[in-house]
């Protein structure tokens, strides 16, 4: 653009440039046809070097808004679209079955699966365990070539139902006995350079060969990069009663999943009913087709109530929670930059005003006013997008699902572009109308100050900014204090004490010689298997039983070893712990004290498959997101169901090695020694030691990502609503120069004039309070209520956050008008 203004030596390059520059400029830009976008960001860099702090500071929220809202996106495509992987997604369901108030199993038997299979609604249905176990995958070819890798057992047609993309071989493999599926990833590992097709590899004891290998799963799907096995399904048990599969029905198309139907009045004998909220069991026939639930697959993400359901599940709260803090983040940043844009309005309205004196239409003022904002939100957004490829070498990048990689996602950063250019429009578009709205005569007059609607507006905002600061550090405490607590509440055993090994197939088959061999060590006290990771886990086995008057109720069947209960610390009540004849026979149980009252029983009860023995203290054995119920420790013999089930792979169960160390035992020989020992078993395998503390904070970690982003992004949302008082208080500093110099003129002190300001922004402070306090005792209360054992409601914290916020911004406010008070009133008068 040229530059016809002579004024002060400016040439082509000038961006600085006076009111009357300013005027020439926009004369020759009239004149010379040149686009409005030049013309408008000349303007508008004159206006970002003027004020650079103020514009920096807005300008860098806004970028920080951008991104926050560009990773919330990407979760949230991430978890709207799981599950899409699978061509057939949409006619895929998850066969539940139980009660409406009583809560669902995602669980049923086999005979159950049969009766869904073969309805005409149903094209195919399979069928696998509702939980992965850790097995040892051994190369037979290379013996040094071992990997602890998850395994799920399944029905040869899993793949008709799901889709599995296959590198090599085909998805077929699992109709012959003795194949494997395996990922892309583990063929990798076990075989680099060469084909994994037809390998033979040792898995969990078998010598089993690679049928297959498919390209990996995307994160968003409930199927998982793992190594699927046959289940024999004819060797099933046909026991109604035994409820151990998932099933998933591929629905004939055009069958609708909400509206499915599966008669099972024909079967309803073979359900047990008692359980079941109905008073009779002719009832229980009536409605047994109300009792089953169809979970389409595309919804199955967000199911975290129905009991035993594989795969991986979130929570809505914590989605409801992100996507409200994107809003919250992205609104306090467009507030900054309306207040920015309505702070320069008494600073442009001689200029303006000018401009329309002298022929420019309020039109195409406004345009380019609002223009500006735009520029300024896509610089911002330029900045946001280099920020997040920044952020993905940081440990942020762990915290969202898929990860905060861009490729792939032009969908997203168009959605959040076009939230930007809207967020420009709502921060420029009434400062340009305030600006121009006034008379073209105040083009003679010298400097205003905003009228009365803009200081109101932007009041307004600014409670809003405060009041959500308030309720975002509310929740961010009682976020950080309920992870906390996680760790430190009492589960009812000394867990710091506990080392946690997984065994393979080897150890299992030689776990008392390896037991014997770690108690040589004097800095171990115990050692012993289980089934569960308990404290960690909420996947049990659990079992039905009748009492006399006939009322049915379920049980945590728990496997274990011989030593198990005390390995763990509990206490023994009544009776005594599992002894070693107790290894032949049907079995032995020791069950919790609240267990034992609830039903009555008592030592030496003859109970289901055993007989109990004892009577330990409650402990809490699950995770803190389900209720306790009836536990019991289960030590089977030679004789009982579980020894001699045909479908419950029982060498896999109890491989859950725990060991006691003693008090002040140093940690990191500890596991140096079990190291050792393991290594003298199997010197190939890559054993995974490490401390009961540790494993549960594994098993809360995916409930720790969302609140960890919740709580950045609360601290974000605060400091960018703090950025906005900053600007705030430059501005009314600026305004207030020549009222400020006048009261002191007239004697007025500086402590008086910093009260003043104060009282009125503690008035805007209270009014915050009010609306945050309620809004975030809703929001945390929602939170809350997920997990079965939380922190209090601690008034405190509420107090906390209003003082802290409230605190912050007088102080900044202080700081300008002490800047503003201590400057000399001579030179204020004279601006």
């Amino acid at each position: 653009m040229y530059n016809l203004c002579p004024k002060n030596g400016h040439n082509n390059s000038c961006f600085e440039f006076s009111s009357s520059c300013f005027l020439i400029n926009y004369v020759a830009w009239r004149g010379l046809g040149k686009p409005a976008v030049i013309m408008t960001f000349r303007n508008l860099l004159y206006y970002l070097r003027k004020y650079k702090i103020a514009a920096f500071l807005n300008l860098a929220g806004m970028a920080v808004a951008l991104a926050a809202l560009i990773i919330i996106a990407i979760q949230l495509k991430y978890e709207a679209s799981f599950n899409h992987c699978h061509e057939n997604y949409e006619r895929i369901v998850r066969y539940d079955f139980g009660a409406p108030g009583a809560g669902y199993y995602a669980v049923l038997s086999y005979e159950h699966v049969k009766v869904g299979a073969n309805h005409p609604l149903v094209e195919e249905a399979c069928v696998m365990y509702p939980y992965d176990t850790e097995v040892d995958f051994r190369s037979v070819k290379y013996p040094e070539r071992v990997f602890q890798e998850m395994s799920n057992n399944v029905s040869y047609n899993l793949p008709k139902v799901f889709t599995f993309n296959m590198k090599e071989g085909s998805s077929d493999c699992l109709k012959e006995p003795g194949k494997l599926l395996i990922s892309e990833t583990l063929a990798n590992k076990a075989f680099p350079g060469e084909s994994a097709l037809g390998q033979i590899v040792s898995c969990i004891g078998e010598t089993l060969q690679v049928g297959g290998v498919y390209y990996d799963f995307p994160a968003g799907s409930t199927l998982r990069n793992i190594v699927y096995r046959r289940l024999d399904t004819e060797t099933l048990s046909s026991d109604w009663g035994s409820s151990s599969y998932n099933c998933y029905l591929l629905l004939k198309k055009g069958v609708d999943p909400k509206n499915c139907f599966i008669d099972l009045k024909p079967y309803a004998k073979n359900f047990w009913w008692q359980s079941a909220p109905v008073n009779s069991q002719e009832e229980f026939i009536e409605r047994i087709n109300d009792f089953q639930k169809f979970t389409p697959l595309d919804e199955v993400y967000y199911d975290n109530k129905t009991l035993f359901a594989y795969g991986t599940t979130s929570s809505k709260t914590n989605t409801m929670l992100l996507v409200f803090l994107g809003f919250i983040v992205l609104v306090v940043a467009t507030i900054n930059m309306n207040n920015f844009h309505l702070s320069l309005v008494p600073l442009r309205v001689h200029c303006i005003n000018t401009l329309k004196v002298m022929g420019a239409s309020v039109k195409s003022l406004r345009y380019k006013l609002t223009f500006e904002a735009i520029l300024i939100n896509l610089l911002a957004m330029a900045m946001a997008i280099g920020l997040v490829i920044v952020l993905k070498g940081t440990s942020l990048n762990s915290l969202v699902a898929p990860g905060l990689s861009l490729t792939g996602q032009t969908d997203t950063l168009l959605i959040v572009l076009a939230f930007a250019v809207v967020a420009a429009i709502a921060a420029g578009l009434y400062p340009a109308i305030n600006i121009t709205s006034f008379q073209p005569a105040m083009a003679l007059k010298g400097s205003f100050g905003l009228s009365p609607k803009g200081r109101k507006l932007r009041v307004v905002l600014l409670c809003f900014q405060n009041a959500a600061s308030m309720a975002l550090v509310t929740l961010a405490t009682f976020l950080m204090l309920q992870n906390a607590y996680i760790s430190k509440v009492d589960y009812g055993y000394d867990k710091e004490q506990l080392v946690d090994v997984v065994m393979n197939s080897k150890m299992l088959d030689n776990k008392e010689a390896f037991r014997r061999a770690l108690l040589e060590n004097p800095d171990i006290e115990e050692v012993a298997f289980g089934f569960n990771k308990y404290s960690a886990s909420d996947e049990f086995t659990t079992s039905g039983k009748n009492l006399p008057d006939m009322t049915t109720f379920q049980f945590i069947n728990s496997p274990c070893s011989m030593t198990l209960p005390q390995t763990l610390g509990l206490d023994l009540l009544d009776g005594r712990f599992f002894i070693e004849s107790e290894e032949h026979g049907q079995g032995a149980y020791v069950v919790t004290e609240s267990f034992a009252k609830m039903v009555g029983l008592k030592v030496g009860t003859n109970f289901w498959d055993g007989i109990v023995v004892g009577i330990c203290s409650d402990f809490c054995y699950h995770t803190l997101h389900k209720e306790t119920t009836n536990f019991a420790f289960y030590f089977p013999g030679d004789e009982s169901w579980l020894a001699n089930s045909s479908d419950i792979p029982w060498l896999e169960m109890v491989k859950n090695c725990y060991i006691r160390t003693v008090k002040g035992a140093d940690m990191a020989a500890v596991k140096a020694s079990i190291q050792k020992t393991l290594s003298d078993f199997d010197p190939y395998f890559p054993f995974n030691i490490i401390t009961h503390d540790e494993v549960m904070e594994n098993a809360y970690m995916q409930e720790k990502k969302p609140g960890t982003l919740i709580t950045i992004f609360s601290i974000l949302s605060i400091i960018i609503s703090i950025v906005g008082v900053v600007s705030i208080a430059i501005f009314d500093s600026q305004y207030r120069r020549r009222e400020v110099a006048v009261r002191k003129v007239f004697g007025s002190k500086t402590a008086d004039i910093i009260r003043s300001t104060n009282i009125k922004y503690a008035k805007v402070m209270v009014v915050a309070a009010v609306i945050a306090v309620p809004v975030s005792y809703i929001i945390v209360n929602n939170w809350m209520a997920r997990f079965t054992i939380h922190v209090p409601m601690l008034w405190w914290v509420f107090a906390l956050s209003v003082v802290v916020v409230s605190g912050i911004t007088l102080a900044t406010i202080t700081l300008q008008s002490l800047k503003a008070a201590s400057a000399n009133p001579v030179e204020n008068l004279r601006g």
